[in-house]
């Protein structure tokens, strides 16, 4: 695959239910849901195993801007410099959009209203 090149990338979820990708191809899989891509790096890892480098297409999450800066901070104030996050995406056509952002399992707006004292 040369980098830059378009790829389509299966999504599969794990048995906690948390997603990972699949095999990169050049043409969308029959069924399921994939994310359209773009080749990144190919580099060799310890063992030499040639490894696919991509850049996810979640950068942004859109929340109240009075809130923003409270989600970030949330996420930085954990134990070791960080919390647990996560979040939800949905995913149609190769095109995927963060969905909620979660803190120690709960929505950001739950999670700044529980934590409100703490702040």
């Amino acid at each position: 695959m040369r980098q830059g090149r378009r790829i389509f990338v299966p999504i599969e979820i794990d048995a906690d239910g948390f997603a990972a990708l699949g095999q990169a191809a050049l043409d969308p899989p029959a069924t399921g849901a994939y994310l359209k891509l773009r080749a990144g790096v190919v580099a060799p890892d310890d063992a030499g195993k040639r490894h696919l480098w991509v850049s996810m297409p979640f950068g942004r999450f859109y929340m109240d801007e009075n809130l923003a800066p409270e989600a970030e901070r949330a996420v930085w104030s954990g134990p070791r410099g960080r919390r647990d996050a996560s979040v939800s995406v949905r995913i149609r056509n190769g095109v995927g959009v963060v969905e909620e952002l979660y803190i120690d399992d709960s929505p950001i707006h739950e999670w700044l209203a529980k934590n409100a004292e703490n702040r």
